[in-house]
């Protein structure tokens, strides 16, 4: 990389330096728990003034302590593509691995993440599924909001019913999945050449939760032409009219 920017020569002290010093502060392996600055000064690293940066990003590998000789150290998360005339923000391999994961890569594809007609609630005589398998869904489609916007709506409905989790649930979180097998690929565009307008956006449906009959609503943020922030959630007051819901989205 330095070598492409054609930096001065004096720049690779600087970058075997902090390739060093993050390397001392990552684990060693994972059995240990334990990074070499620790293991030689007796206390944990500060590592709060790290930044991410760079092409990608990875998490650790959810639920596998004692990895195997031939198991990835980490999970691929969010790709970041920088290009000439923007980044692009992408999230395929993880939504590929989710999919594998709940067997359901090779499921057909919906238009949409939720369906109009489907309003959920507790669904008292509904059949129960596994609550482990459940929350491990929604979990994952959590982190998928942080670059999927489209599905935050119907992904922080499903969260509500972690605790007693149906059929019904698991269906509509299912529905979700199959959105996802086709636009895995669709990601977030951000050009370099862009205005710094900002503009917001908020809406909001009127008594749209069976459960409390509070309204949802949802706020959206853009500079220029670039979303850099969304936010859906439930008021915290009954709305008597679609007017009072719609006010209550834009001031908070």
């Amino acid at each position: 990389m330095l070598n492409e920017s054609k930096l001065p020569k004096y720049f690779w002290a600087d970058a075997v330096y902090t390739a060093a010093y993050v390397l001392n502060r990552t684990l060693i392996r994972p059995i240990l728990k334990k990074t070499p600055y620790e293991l030689y000064k007796g206390r944990k690293p500060s590592v709060s003034h790290l930044r991410v940066f760079g092409c990608k990003c990875f998490i650790l590998n959810n639920g596998k302590d004692n990895l195997g000789k031939f198991d990835a150290k980490s999970d691929e998360g969010l790709h970041v593509k920088q290009l000439k005339d923007g980044i692009f923000l992408n999230q395929a391999k993880y939504c590929k691995d989710l999919l594998r994961k709940f067997e359901m890569d090779k499921c057909k594809s919906m238009s949409t993440p939720f369906s109009t007609n489907c309003h959920l609630d507790h669904d008292v005589v509904g059949n129960p599924v596994d609550k482990t398998k459940y929350r491990g869904l929604i979990g994952s489609l959590l982190y998928l909001t942080a670059n999927i916007p489209d599905i935050m709506f119907v992904v922080c409905m499903c969260a509500r019913f972690q605790s007693a989790p149906k059929e019904s649930h698991f269906n509509a979180a299912k529905r979700i999945m199959k959105y996802l097998q086709g636009t895995k690929d669709v990601g977030l565009w951000y050009p370099g050449n862009v205005s710094l307008s900002l503009t917001g956006y908020s809406g909001s449906d009127f008594a749209g939760c069976k459960i409390d009959r509070k309204c949802t609503s949802g706020t959206c943020h853009l500079l220029g032409s670039s979303l850099i922030y969304w936010e859906c959630k439930n008021q915290v007051c009954v709305a008597l009219s679609t007017a009072e819901a719609e006010y209550i989205a834009s001031w908070s």
